[in-house]
């Protein structure tokens, strides 16, 4: 892993940070697409195996926010109409437990980084995950409409002057490095 902070403040108003998730999501977009003008090419580029995992890591961000949207928007209705939310069928077990899955294994990566950091003091504000969530589906669904009407124009995040002092290569050095275990070789 290497040792690297942003030098830049993250926006702190909703406004600008959905244009920037927005920018994000539409250069991926612009990514896969670009990449998959001959597939056919991409697979003797990156041999069977890379080819499966960019298209599914790749594809898989683009579609995972608006799966989650939608998910949560059969939840909410179902639960608005007076609807159970978890019924037999076998649809609402894949929505549920693709829900369960998404935030579990979501929950568990920032869980183990920020252990692995020494910042287990920002755990809790992982509970707005699935509006996190419900964010970044409202910004690639925005992405995918400019991507079409506007696919030269990008927002542009304004960022404020850091509160903290410029973290160096080497003030990065006292963050709490995590311990090597056999499970994590």
């Amino acid at each position: 892993m290497l040792q690297s902070a942003t030098r830049e403040t993250a926006p702190n108003r909703l406004k600008p940070w959905i244009g920037q998730r927005t920018r994000w999501m539409k250069g991926w977009m612009q990514t896969f697409i670009v990449h998959n003008r001959n597939p056919a090419l991409l697979l003797r580029q990156l041999g069977l195996p890379a080819f499966i995992v960019f298209e599914t890591l790749v594809l898989g961000m683009i579609i995972a926010p608006v799966l989650h949207c939608g998910f949560a928007l059969v939840l909410a209705i179902k639960w608005i109409a007076g609807l159970n939310t978890v019924d037999s069928s076998a649809w609402s077990a894949f929505y549920l437990g693709t829900l369960m899955l998404g935030y579990g294994s979501a929950w568990a990566m920032v869980w183990l980084g920020l252990r692995r950091t020494g910042q287990t003091g920002l755990l809790g504000g992982q509970a707005m995950l699935p509006l996190y969530w419900l964010l970044m589906g409202i910004a690639t669904i925005r992405a995918s409409c400019e991507l079409v009407v506007r696919p030269f124009y990008w927002f542009k995040s304004p960022h404020e002057p850091a509160a903290m002092t410029r973290r160096t290569p080497e003030a990065l050095g006292t963050l709490k490095r995590p311990r090597r275990t056999s499970a994590s070789i």
